[in-house]
């Protein structure tokens, strides 16, 4: 499944907690209340987060970065 979600400015805030899983992709940990991603109710925690932006995640912190 592909999500596409999208920020109306640069401070808007997609709430997604990640953590480092078995694979090179984070997985989300929890979604923040009334961010975009919750708002979306498309995205469930467990879930693996693989690209940003069509560049491919490998853990956490450089998820993070994108």
């Amino acid at each position: 499944m592909t999500v596409m979600l999208h920020k109306a400015t640069t401070e808007s805030r997609l709430g997604i907690k990640l953590v480092d899983g078995p694979t090179p992709s984070p997985i989300i940990k929890s979604l923040a209340p009334g961010c975009i991603a919750h708002d979306a109710k498309m995205i469930t925690p467990e879930m693996a987060l693989v690209a940003v932006d069509g560049e491919p995640c490998v853990g956490h912190e450089h998820a993070t970065r994108l």
